[in-house]
């Protein structure tokens, strides 16, 4: 298990407590996941690029946003 992964889990944050975490970010189309090298993770949203009412990185977890679009995997 690397480092990341051991902070990762001291601080309680794992597959299953990620997406309470993150809210509607977890698993919106539009939402893309992204890991520093320190283990942080944010959520970076692909609207902003091009409404600015869509913050980039948003406050999490997000309960509402009237861009979310469920992913399809």
């Amino acid at each position: 298990m690397s480092e990341s992964e051991e902070s990762r889990l001291e601080l309680g944050l794992d597959h299953e407590t990620e997406p309470r975490r993150a809210g509607l970010c977890a698993d919106c189309a539009h939402a893309r996941r992204i890991e520093s090298d320190r283990g942080s993770v944010f959520y970076l949203c692909d609207l902003s690029a091009s409404d600015s009412a869509y913050p980039k990185y948003p406050r999490l977890p997000v309960m509402r946003c009237s861009g979310y679009i469920v992913q399809t995997k």
